[in-house]
């Protein structure tokens, strides 16, 4: 594997790619395909093939990492237990490699080639905050205090059982012995109370009957049920970096359509972006916020940075105004830096000199905007949402 990496630095290839085939062949017969590090052997010569050119064999082995995880991570029966957060931090890389040599095929143009690179998105993007406001925002949207308690004893219970499974992983990896043997049993034995504890609970409390699973267990939200979601005037976009920070990924969907765009910004120029922006939103003082609420045409002494609210919007906003001419209300799923911005104050058009705050083409004045945690808490919260009384 060392050897792998020493030639294709070097950019020799051609000598580089017996290596990556053995390291992957090596692991798939000692390991098995669905092993950690088998994985990891995928992304790396799917990385090695998108770096040589070769976009078919990157994408044929991209997607053998990325079927191998969806394996991994139980996405076809979700929710046994679940994973431990960090696992899911490990592998984000791998799910964004899968988006950056993806990109590159012709099969991105096909649905299901842009529904295996939302997927992808969508595990790229979690995160124990995102999956925590999630949980949260659906538990407290329905007001219920029992409710409320049930979700965080069987949250609890997970956690449990994530952590003695984590220490029967470490102390099979130590030496044979008595002490270790009795350790082991111990630790099976509080495993298995612990999944019999957690059946209990799921059972006493009838949590199939409320959907608290759903609010539970980290889902996977299919861009054709995210479609079906959707009225006809909304559309989500989720928009998260790469691997190397150097642009950001843009999936538009509509109840009509799911599109990807890239976006060429890196994150630290988005960084200052929105710290310029937050910065200037500082309320502290009274003159001004009487500046930045004046109904005047003169501009206050410390204008609001447009130039950099507008280049916000064209670059991550306008690739996508074309399917957005129907559209009311939109719903932004963000990362890093962007998750802290305030979409509403992007401006769609550079105002002229002078323009009064309150003339300009603010984004809050096209669309009625909602910010998500992530993409499936949109299916928890339209889940218990209640329709207001005639």
């Amino acid at each position: 594997n060392n050897l792998a990496y020493f030639y294709a630095d070097q950019g020799k290839f051609a000598r580089a790619e017996p290596y990556y085939k053995s390291t992957l062949d090596i692991r798939q017969a000692k390991l098995g395909k669905d092993h950690p590090q088998t994985i990891r052997a995928l992304t790396n010569i799917a990385l090695f093939y998108n770096a040589w050119g070769k976009t078919g064999k990157a994408y044929h082995y991209a997607l053998m990492s990325f079927e191998a995880l969806k394996y991994r991570f139980n996405l076809v029966n979700y929710g046994n237990y679940g994973i431990t957060e960090d696992e899911l931090g490990t592998w984000k890389s791998s799910f964004l490699s899968f988006i950056e040599v993806a990109l590159k095929s012709e099969n991105s143009k096909t649905f299901k080639g842009k529904r295996d690179l939302f997927i992808a998105a969508q595990l790229a993007h979690e995160s124990t905050t995102a999956r925590t406001l999630g949980q949260m925002a659906y538990r407290f949207s329905r007001d219920d205090k029992n409710f409320s308690d049930k979700a965080r004893a069987k949250q609890d219970k997970i956690a449990e059982i994530v952590s003695l499974r984590e220490q029967m992983t470490y102390h099979a990896t130590l030496s044979k012995d008595e002490a270790q043997e009795e350790i082991q049993k111990a630790i099976h034995e509080k495993l298995k109370k612990a999944k019999t504890e957690l059946d209990k609970i799921i059972e006493n409390f009838g949590f199939e009957q409320v959907g608290l699973h759903k609010a539970l267990d980290r889902e996977l939200l299919y861009p054709e049920e995210l479609m079906r979601i959707l009225g006809p005037k909304e559309a989500v976009i989720l928009i998260l970096p790469s691997n190397d920070k150097d642009l950001y990924y843009s999936f538009f969907v509509s109840s009509a359509r799911l599109e990807i765009f890239k976006v060429s910004r890196d994150v630290h120029s988005v960084e200052e972006a929105v710290h310029a922006i937050r910065t200037d939103l500082n309320f502290d003082r009274k003159e001004k916020f009487n500046a930045f609420t004046q109904t005047k045409s003169n501009a206050p002494e410390k204008s609001f940075p447009v130039q950099v609210a507008n280049n916000l919007y064209e670059d991550f906003i306008a690739p996508a105004s074309k399917y957005l001419l129907d559209i009311n209300h939109l719903f932004v799923v963000t990362d890093d830096a962007l998750s802290s911005l305030p979409f509403g104050l992007l401006i769609t058009e550079l105002p002229k000199k002078g323009t009064a705050y309150k003339d300009i083409a603010w984004l809050i004045k096209r669309y009625s905007l909602s910010t998500l945690p992530s993409i499936s808490s949109l299916k928890q919260l339209r889940s218990v949402a209640v329709k207001p009384s005639s």
